[in-house]
């Protein structure tokens, strides 16, 4: 029953309607796909849930792994945390392994970057662009809380809007930390060169309105 061990090959054959046959086929090959377990604390299951889950989206479009809650009776009943099962090809599932304990696992890190929240914008990017590029060169989960969701960490803390939260390994949050602050330097030459060029036209009018009197 350990998908994970070298069986001798057997041959399974299938008898039956075409419909029946292919769905049958499927169940078996989904079944010999590689599995390992991962163990969740109970408090990160949030990160997990929902189809919306950055985390859950990002197994399947950079890992192509699927990831499911164990069966009872693979439970480890030892612990209250929660169990997971990771299936898909050999390689990938100890990827995605590797992904999950930095993020949501034993390995997770966490760092929060004091932005102002007006500055926000330049780090989320146009359609999310850059934040999702942060995401994906370093595989953290970075957290832009959102004013109109009333997105807070922290209810009773002022400045909690001006926080970036940063999750993964050590060397990736210290990676993604320095996307951030590089992307930051690029929105504050855009903003003084913007200033520069607003003060420049506002100049060049008041001097053609200047001319106009004499």
């Amino acid at each position: 029953d350990d998908a994970n061990t070298t069986e001798p090959m057997i041959l399974v054959r299938i008898t039956g309607q075409q419909e029946g046959c292919d769905k049958a086929k499927a169940e078996i090959q989904s079944l010999l796909r590689y599995r390992e377990s991962i163990t969740v604390p109970r408090a990160e299951r949030s990160a997990l849930q929902g189809r919306g889950s950055s985390v859950m989206q990002t197994l399947r479009r950079e890992y192509d792994v699927a990831l499911r809650r164990a069966a009872p009776a693979d439970a480890d009943t030892d612990t209250d945390d929660d169990q997971w099962v990771l299936v898909g090809e050999e390689a990938q599932v100890r990827a995605a392994k590797d992904y999950l304990e930095c993020v949501v696992g034993a390995r997770k890190y966490v760092e929060i970057l004091e932005v102002p929240a007006h500055l926000h914008r330049f780090v989320v990017g146009r359609g999310g662009s850059t934040v999702r590029n942060i995401s994906d060169s370093t595989r953290c989960l970075v957290h832009i809380p959102n004013p109109r969701r009333g997105d807070n960490e922290d209810e009773s803390s002022g400045d909690a809007q001006d926080r970036i939260t940063v999750t993964g390994s050590q060397e990736q949050v210290a990676e993604a930390k320095r996307m951030i602050e590089e992307a930051l330097k690029r929105a504050g030459r855009q903003v003084t060169r913007g200033a520069e060029e607003e003060d420049g036209a506002a100049e060049e009018e008041s001097s053609a309105h200047e001319d106009d009197e004499q």
